[in-house]
């Protein structure tokens, strides 16, 4: 397998993506209230398309940041964006958070 289809994954390989995904949010106890992979994205000519997916959860602030940095270091390409933390209200620990993450595909014939 090539570096480049290890880091963007084939349009067929986004399942195994979701999987791993669930995983690491089961691993650091996110509890999501909402998880909705949307549409892929091309830009024109690009060799890849960006497949957005936009999440809310509840969480413990410090099992978030571990979360993060998992993201940050997953093996397929990862990007955060919109991210907004708010205090739950009842418990000072934990956080409601929103955000749209996007990870990369490579398209066919690319």
């Amino acid at each position: 397998m090539e570096f480049m289809e290890v880091l963007l994954p084939k349009e067929k390989d986004i399942p195994d993506f979701l999987v791993l995904l669930q995983e690491t949010m089961d691993e650091f106890n996110i509890d999501f209230t909402n998880f909705s992979p949307q549409n892929i994205v091309q830009e024109k000519d690009a060799i890849y398309a960006r497949l957005p997916i936009n999440m809310t959860f509840t969480a413990n602030y410090f099992e978030t940041i571990k979360f993060l940095d998992r993201l940050e270091n997953f093996p397929r390409i990862v990007d955060i964006r919109d991210l907004k933390l708010n205090p739950t209200g009842d418990n000072a620990e934990n956080v409601n958070i929103s955000m749209t993450m996007f990870t990369y595909v490579l398209m066919k014939g690319k």
